[in-house]
């Protein structure tokens, strides 16, 4: 539960920081967020369905 809500609140950090970047550069490391992102929920979900 905790780690959701620190995933939560750096992604509410990135997001305006990512919206005010304007190279190219910075929307690869958004794209990288976005895919580290996408493996933290997979693990959770993976994580999840094993305590179940």
């Amino acid at each position: 539960m905790g780690f959701h809500l620190v995933y939560s609140v750096v992604f509410f950090f990135f997001v305006p920081l990512v919206l005010s970047w304007q190279n190219w550069f910075d929307v690869v490391g958004m794209m990288f967020v976005l895919l580290t992102g996408n493996l933290i929920v997979r693990t959770s979900i993976s994580h999840r369905v094993l305590f179940l």
